[in-house]
């Protein structure tokens, strides 16, 4: 790597200290500590308040070289899974008898000539990934040590361009922070819309169903074929159906098998593998879906947003629902025969279109937030890219 005058690289087990965690025996009678698990490092770049934590009780306290400090850098050393592995986070705070996971290893600072913070943006930039996939031959390794760590070559700049880079990285990662902050919020105030306007309602009706109607009343069953010139979708549960080549699931089907397959129009409504579990899924287009799932299609006018969200209430799922699930387990399913015969309650047409548009506004404001953060991220990404190897400097 061709680095700007006054860079250099430098192993990072120059300027940390590394130290593995603890397996600890926990007993339930013991002292009580804060803990660092590796479910903390999930969508975590620096750990800001105790309360952060997990809690584990232990008969004694561990030695201070176990318990984490201001500045410490912790990193995911196995998981069960590789996703983690190589993810790192920073220790915000002095904590009182906080201490981590013997699947992690701590970084401590021993050098002045660089921050926790500066390291953090480095890892988060890629330079260890990089080194794991190299190690292990183009795979990611399911296991990092103290020695990967302390091998690792990393460029640094001198140490007021450091604190100015990472200045410039904190406030894309602050807008990131307070958009998926914002989006949080919005999605909790979303549930509350759909319980309040549609569940709650829905509840306080089920007394008088004789003002409902038959799910046979509302829907056909269909099952159209021979369309295998259109476009092949799958369900996503919580999303309805996508195109198959777009799902990033790797699924493999009969080509030759497609003229089975039944036929949906954007709107419908359809029973699939999973419904037991999170209700009905909606057709976004036209397609085919696989022969397994039933088709029903509304033969009477309503808003299709306030039935797909009445459709994922936990109140059709466990009452109106539950009777039509057959089965243990993952051998789970919906039986239409038994579903169809329950009795749901709908307003009027014009208060479904009305309460439809409103949580129609809402999810948009969510999606474009959602779509903000992507940005946000995207653009951070690309300026640690450029960055951290001084291919764009910053003034000091």
């Amino acid at each position: 790597m061709i680095l700007p005058d006054g860079w250099k690289e430098e192993q990072l087990g120059n300027l940390l200290d590394f130290k593995n965690g603890l397996n600890f025996s926990q007993n339930p009678n013991g002292k009580r500590l804060s803990f660092l698990g590796v479910g903390n490092f999930k969508n975590k770049k620096i750990i800001r308040d105790v309360s952060e934590l997990d809690e584990i009780c232990l008969t004694d306290f561990p030695d201070d070289d176990y318990l984490l400090k201001k500045d410490d850098l912790v990193f995911v050393r196995s998981n069960g899974s590789k996703e983690l592995v190589g993810r790192c986070v920073i220790i915000g705070e002095d904590f009182d008898h906080a201490t981590y996971s013997g699947f992690c290893i701590r970084g401590r600072l021993k050098s002045e000539a660089t921050t926790a913070y500066y390291i953090e943006n480095l890892i988060d930039a890629g330079f260890l990934r990089q080194k794991l996939k190299k190690d292990a031959r183009g795979s990611n390794i399911s296991n990092l040590n103290q020695e990967i760590l302390g091998e690792l070559l990393l460029p640094f700049p001198p140490l007021a361009e450091q604190k100015k880079i990472a200045e410039v990285l904190s406030a894309w990662g602050k807008a990131i922070e307070l958009t998926e902050k914002l989006v949080a919020e919005k999605e909790l105030a979303y549930s509350f819309y759909v319980k309040k306007l549609i569940e709650d309602v829905m509840g306080k009706k089920e007394q008088h169903l004789s003002q409902g109607i038959r799910i046979e009343t509302l829907f056909d069953e269909v099952s159209e074929k021979n369309h295998s010139d259109s476009a092949v979708l799958t369900i996503v549960q919580g999303t309805g159906t996508v195109l198959r080549d777009d799902s990033g699931r790797d699924i493999i089907y009969d080509r030759e098998s497609l003229g089975h397959y039944k036929f949906v129009r954007r709107g419908d409504f359809i029973i699939h593998l999973r419904t037991f579990e999170g209700g009905l899924e909606i057709a976004n287009q036209d397609g085919i879906v696989s022969p397994a799932y039933i088709v029903l299609r509304p033969k009477m006018k309503c808003a299709s947003v306030y039935l797909y969200e009445l459709f994922h209430t936990d109140r059709f799922i466990k009452q109106i629902m539950a009777p039509a699930v057959e089965g243990v387990r993952d051998g789970r399913s919906v039986k239409y025969d038994v579903l169809k015969k329950q009795k749901i309650y709908l307003p009027s047409l014009s208060e479904q279109e009305k309460i439809a548009s409103f949580l129609a506004c809402a999810k948009k404001e969510i999606t474009l937030l959602r779509s903000l953060a992507t940005e946000y991220r995207k653009q951070k990404q690309w300026l640690m890219q450029k960055l951290l190897i001084g291919s764009i400097r910053v003034k000091i």
